[in-house]
């Protein structure tokens, strides 16, 4: 399905940026960490794709792409989801066109963007949660024992992987991303996750923001006066 300027990778190249294009606000890219092959970080691709893409003003249809790249393409999720659930604001049709929803009648659907952002905030106060000094990782075994990531056998390898349900809430199918890749990369991300506080934007360079800042809103450049300057993805982790 294409949405933006690329078809297979609409956020822009794995395993470096991360900004959906053709949006209605222009934010900058999230730098992705390079340490590992692309296949076993496109987790992480996705969850960081969501937080920008709800923060450009994602509605239905740039919902419903997203769970076409990053969960049905990879085999995450067998088919994207005809409606969507958060805690206040129930379920709500992506696609009110399909039959499943006609049966059901009401949609809702003015009430995605709210949704998209309720589900973004719990998404971001997790993580942040999870970088506090004193860290709090319970949506990890949430994750596992609510089935949303399982543990497979590649080979030799064991990797974690994310398997959400369609009935997830979209914050969890959301979380269930970061988690996989946070099981595979504890350590990096223990020493390398920055949540702004302004924005929530998450970013992967702490020597050149701070790990409660991002590009624009890092508290080194506001103390310097000066903007932000543009780091070489090479550069980064």
């Amino acid at each position: 399905m294409q949405y933006g300027e690329f078809s297979h990778f609409p956020y822009g190249e794995p395993g470096l940026h991360s900004t959906a294009l053709g949006m209605k606000n222009s934010i900058p890219a999230a730098s992705l960490p390079r340490a590992a092959p692309v296949v076993e970080r496109t987790t992480l691709l996705g969850g960081v794709a969501f937080i920008d893409g709800v923060a450009s003003g994602w509605g239905c249809w740039e919902l419903t792409g997203w769970f076409e790249d990053h969960l049905v393409a990879p085999g995450r999720m067998e088919k994207s989801p005809a409606e969507v659930s958060e805690h206040g604001f129930g379920t709500i049709a992506v696609d009110p066109r399909r039959s499943e929803v006609l049966r059901k009648g009401s949609t809702g659907i003015e009430e995605m963007p709210r949704l998209l952002s309720a589900a973004r905030a719990r998404v971001v106060d997790v993580l942040r949660g999870f970088t506090a000094p004193v860290s709090d990782d319970r949506f990890l075994n949430a994750a596992i024992y609510g089935k949303r990531v399982e543990r497979k056998q590649f080979g030799k390898q064991v990797s974690w992987v994310a398997c959400p349900s369609d009935s997830d809430r979209l914050s969890d199918i959301v979380l269930s991303l970061f988690a996989a890749d946070i099981l595979l990369h504890r350590e990096f991300h223990e020493a390398n996750l920055c949540i702004c506080e302004v924005c929530g934007r998450v970013s992967f360079a702490p020597a050149t923001t701070t790990r409660t800042g991002c590009r624009q809103h890092s508290q080194r450049s506001n103390q310097s006066g000066t903007a932000f300057a543009r780091v070489d993805p090479d550069e980064l982790v």
